[in-house]
């Protein structure tokens, strides 16, 4: 009979596609591959390759291989998968006059450390649930994150970050001619012209 193995199944993250290679010795050679988790069917291959979701989480898989000899069970292997990390970022003001700054402040949820990156700013750790940045912008911007991952998972950043939006109103440009006589004498109007 075959003997089945399933080696080193580590965490998973929820949504992210992961492949399994067990260990297999049978001669004659495998002719059918039945992969199942929690007894649902989840692939026919010797290597598994599947996209693991949360509600997959504690669930047991296992690989039964035939050959001509017979069929082996592997071991039972229960699976951990984890949430991907979230992030919200919000702000003190979301509207800000030229050369304001304000607080941009960034709610994890997930397993600590932190590790993410705000656009144009260093890559940063921390292992609070809550940081804040000062940030002063030029010009109206969605502030979102360029990465994010936590102690197990890497965030989908369009799935997982939700963004905060800041519109900054540009100082008024104010032209206007003055034409003064010349010479100025009493009484003489200046004329201005905005």
């Amino acid at each position: 009979l075959p003997l089945v193995q399933i080696n080193d199944v580590v965490n998973f993250c929820d949504g992210s596609t992961y492949t399994i290679k067990p260990t297999i010795i049978a001669t004659p050679g495998i002719s059918k591959y039945e992969w199942t988790l929690d007894n649902t069917p989840v692939g026919n291959t010797k290597d598994l390759s599947h996209t693991f979701v949360q509600a997959e989480n504690e669930q047991v898989l296992m690989l039964k291989a035939t050959n001509r000899c017979g069929s082996s069970t592997s071991n039972s292997v229960k699976v951990t998968v984890r949430q991907r990390p979230t992030a919200v970022l919000t702000t003190d003001k979301g509207y800000l006059c030229q050369n304001q700054s304000t607080n941009i402040s960034i709610a994890f949820k997930g397993t600590a450390p932190f590790v993410y990156q705000l656009p144009n700013q260093e890559v940063a750790e921390s292992n609070q649930a809550m940081v804040s940045q000062q940030v002063t912008p030029l010009e109206s911007t969605t502030y979102s994150l360029e990465q994010l991952q936590d102690a197990y998972c890497q965030a989908n950043i369009e799935q997982d970050v939700e963004n905060t939006h800041i519109v900054v109103y540009q100082e008024p440009d104010y032209s206007m001619d003055v034409t003064i006589p010349d010479p100025m004498i009493s009484g003489s109007y200046v004329t201005v012209t905005a």
